[in-house]
């Protein structure tokens, strides 16, 4: 590895503050109303993290590692989008259930259900005298009976939403039933930086990924969690293009 001077990396943070500048100004824009724990904000704080002079010397080098590989002039900020896209996904990883398999199951369950109830009560129930007896007055008024049905929509949007929310997330990262939060979320974050270094550049920056991640995170990372990290999202993807075809 290049032993780089302080002095050299804090040049090189600069320069990756300028690409993290780009970025704040060309992707985020103004979407400043959104709330404080949305996607927006913390990928604004991960952006002041990474242009915050405490971190100058390991952002720094992880910006050397990756300048002489600069082609197009554009991936430094490709880079800098990569790494607030891990986030992001990073941070759906600790909202995910420990078990996904089961909670996928679950989901497709609740939603069956709830298209059932759904169209019971748009449509059979109208027609069912034992509905009058059974629930009274308060549910069969008009008002209260139309407003019933709407909140049965927006369950059924609700879990149908979920569902497709869910697959897209594990589609796209690792994680096994026996993952706790905190380290899923660092697998994630690794796996999805990886990928997006490797789509930039055509190659594998385990130790910018790392620098990254910890930078990102605030964790200690390994060479060999990162590896493991990008390996076994690859072997996931991989189950689930095979069961597509």
């Amino acid at each position: 590895m290049p032993d780089y001077s302080i002095q050299a990396k804090r040049h090189a943070w600069q320069r990756a503050k300028k690409a993290a500048d780009v970025v704040e100004a060309t992707a985020l824009g103004k979407r400043e109303a959104d709330v404080p724990g949305g996607a927006a904000r913390q990928e604004r704080l991960l952006l002041d993290r990474l242009r915050n002079e405490n971190f100058a010397e390991p952002v720094g080098e992880a910006w050397l590692r990756i300048e002489p590989h600069f082609k197009k002039g554009d991936e430094g900020q490709r880079v800098i989008r990569g790494v607030l896209h891990a986030l992001t996904l990073s941070g759906n990883a600790t909202l995910m259930p420990i078990d996904y398999r089961l909670s996928m199951k679950r989901l497709k369950e609740l939603k069956g259900f709830a298209d059932q109830l759904y169209m019971y009560f748009t449509d059979d129930i109208a027609r069912d005298p034992l509905w009058t007896i059974i629930a009274g007055s308060g549910l069969t008024n008009e008002r209260n009976f139309q407003d019933m049905v709407v909140f049965l929509e927006w369950i059924r949007l609700f879990l149908a939403a979920r569902e497709g929310e869910f697959a897209h997330i594990f589609d796209q990262i690792g994680l096994t039933r026996e993952v706790k939060a905190p380290v899923a979320r660092r697998g994630v974050f690794a796996a999805a930086l990886s990928k997006a270094m490797h789509n930039i550049f055509g190659k594998w920056f385990d130790d910018v990924v790392v620098i990254s991640t910890d930078v990102a995170l605030g964790t200690q990372t390994s060479i060999d969690q990162v590896k493991h990290a990008r390996k076994s999202a690859a072997r996931r993807r991989g189950r689930t293009e095979a069961s597509k075809n």
